[in-house]
């Protein structure tokens, strides 16, 4: 019985850990929104580690989910004047970043490599592939 009451302690703290965060954010916002350089960089600091760990679920690699993540605040900025105030900021920026990822993943496809080429229905083959210097 003990057990339950200090786990009913321990998710009042959290939700009331929650709630605060999610009024700083709310509040971090609304100044961003009037141009608030400063403000937008705490938002930045206080959501940058969720953005990278989600971006790289998607994509599997550090590199391109630190340039997501990284795209991901750019165009928060710059679209922060589209933001409807009612609705929640990380639901928001979550989007953003899947977003990012999934262009990345389509442009990745796009860009797949060729050891062969077929040419006039000759097989050429690129440098690497073949035997001579």
């Amino acid at each position: 019985m003990k057990q339950y009451k200090l786990f009913a302690r321990s998710k009042i703290k959290c939700m009331t850990l929650a709630k605060r965060e999610k009024n700083q954010l709310q509040d971090l916002v609304r100044k961003a929104k009037r141009g608030d350089q400063e403000s937008f960089e705490k938002l930045v600091l206080l959501t940058q580690d969720r953005i990278f760990a989600h971006c790289w679920r998607i994509l599997q690699d550090e590199d391109e989910a630190a340039d997501a993540a990284q795209e991901t605040f750019v165009k928060a900025w710059f679209k922060l004047n589209q933001f409807d105030s009612r609705r929640r900021f990380l639901p928001w920026l979550y989007q953003i970043a899947t977003n990012n990822c999934l262009d990345i993943l389509r442009r990745a496809k796009r860009l797949v490599r060729f050891d062969q080429v077929e040419v006039g229905g000759e097989i050429w083959q690129t440098k690497e592939e073949r035997d001579d210097p």
